[in-house]
């Protein structure tokens, strides 16, 4: 009897770390949604615009603070920065984040990068808006 109480609580114990490192795959594919649909978004102003601009720039900081990212594990290349491309030219965005998975005190913290990527084409047009560009 006393053994298959232990191995009734030992598959409980096991039911619920899985349960816990579920949650955790979630919430990291979640994420990875997010940064993929930033890239996107990045991407597309860059064609919009022809490169990377202020208004990109204000909306990435605006996301990485409503979501909760944190910046500093951020890195973010674009294909157009500091000026603006020609119309017709493929412009593309890259956005790689250190992602800490961690599941309370029962599992030791680790990292696994999260990469978001997003591809448009430049539809610039000189004179046609006012935007400052600018590196992220």
């Amino acid at each position: 009897m006393l053994h298959r109480v232990m191995m009734t609580g030992l598959l409980w114990v096991a039911y619920l770390l899985g349960a816990i490192v579920f949650a955790a795959v979630i919430i990291t594919g979640y994420k990875q949604y997010q940064l993929q649909d930033e890239a996107d978004f990045i991407a597309e102003t860059q064609g919009k615009y022809g490169g990377y601009t202020t208004v990109a720039h204000e909306h990435l900081l605006e996301f990485t603070r409503d979501r909760n990212f944190d910046i500093s594990k951020m890195e973010v290349e674009v294909s157009a920065p500091d000026e603006p491309v020609p119309w017709g030219t493929p412009v593309s965005t890259t956005i790689r984040y250190q992602h800490q998975v961690k599941v309370g005190n029962l599992i030791t913290p680790f990292y696994v990068e999260l990469i978001g990527e997003g591809w448009d084409v430049s539809r610039y047009v000189e004179g046609k808006y006012a935007v400052t560009y600018m590196s992220p």
